[in-house]
């Protein structure tokens, strides 16, 4: 089976600002600037041609970024996006009112995708809040199964008190398995999907816990979240979910200076990023050890903490060719494709 960098998902974070500071978050919380949405529709016009028509917006906190949300969904939703999830958490959701004033005009855009609420340990958003965002999101749609429940934790069965503490609130039970991945919290009329994403010990988490456990990683090329192009306030577009997103060394262009076509191009040579979706971060680990066999200081089931760690080591990419690729490649393969 042959691997290439065939992104098929857009993550747009129009800002990092946000009113919390977790413990765990790499995310740095600029005041500015903010994702421009005329770039932003102009991108998502190229990004259909292209057909690539999934979008999903995260952050920071996207609803400070009030200028943006409404205009940039209505165009999607113009161009036939199909919607996935806004990130929040909630923590600005002081009331149903206050909840009804920032959901109602992303629904007229035309939104029809999901909510994802943060609720672990590590955002402590009051659970008033969190049941206020969730009944009437439910009310407006009329939809028991609009929002999802996102908890960040060292295993999928632990670190659950903040989402107790809803489900008590709301009078749901949880149904199905946590380790599996399958576990809703349900009521008669609500239905909520609970998302675990492992805390990998990167950046703040490191004190956290520890990303060594013994064991590699399966190597999966990044299949899953990581085929994708995600678009930061600044504009540039990374490969990543956000454990090494704010890494210079992630970079493969910025949508005000490069189009979607060179995008592609750039991350299909990018010494790591190239490498991670052509032949894995196996490929990567084994060069690394080859050229330095005590270059680790052990072994990781962790893919994000690796690449993460190789990265801020700067243990990758290679020195000498990598270099020409990245510079000079791109543009071969524009003019012979």
């Amino acid at each position: 089976m042959k691997h290439n960098f065939n992104p098929d998902y857009i993550s747009l974070s129009p800002t990092y600002r946000c009113g919390l500071k977790c413990a765990h978050c790499p995310v740095p919380q600029w005041k500015a600037p903010e994702l421009p949405p005329a770039n932003t529709v102009k991108f998502l016009q190229e990004c259909k041609r292209r057909g690539i028509r999934q979008l999903g917006i995260t952050g920071g906190e996207p609803f400070l970024a009030k200028n943006f949300l409404v205009p940039v969904l209505t165009s999607a939703a113009e161009l036939g996006f199909s919607f996935d999830k806004i990130m929040t958490s909630a923590a600005w959701a002081t009331n149903a009112g206050a909840v009804r004033e920032r959901l109602l005009p992303l629904l007229q855009a035309g939104y029809d995708g999901k909510f994802c609420l943060s609720v672990d340990v590590y955002h402590r958003v009051a659970t008033s809040r969190l049941v206020a965002f969730i009944a009437e999101a439910a009310a407006l749609t009329g939809r028991g199964d609009i929002c999802s429940l996102a908890y960040t934790s060292l295993s999928p069965t632990t670190g659950l008190e903040p989402i107790r503490a809803v489900a008590k609130a709301l009078g749901l039970r949880l149904t199905g398995s946590l380790r599996q991945g399958s576990a809703h919290l349900l009521s008669p009329y609500l239905c909520l999907r609970l998302i675990y994403n492992h805390l990998s010990p990167v950046d703040k988490a490191e004190k956290l816990a520890s990303g060594w456990d013994g064991k590699w990683f399966r190597e999966d090329w990044c299949a899953g979240p990581g085929q994708a192009l995600f678009v930061n306030p600044k504009g540039e577009v990374k490969p990543c979910c956000g454990f090494a997103n704010d890494l210079e060394t992630m970079t493969i262009g910025n949508i005000s200076e490069h189009s979607v076509r060179e995008l592609i191009a750039r991350g299909r040579t990018h010494p790591l990023v190239g490498t991670i979706f052509r032949d894995g971060l196996t490929a990567v680990r084994e060069k690394i050890l080859r050229k330095n066999p005590q270059a680790l200081p052990g072994k990781t089931s962790d893919h994000c903490f690796f690449c993460w760690y190789v990265q801020v080591n700067r243990l990758w990419p290679p020195t000498g060719a990598s270099t020409f690729l990245m510079c000079f490649l791109p543009y071969f393969l524009l003019v012979t494709s």
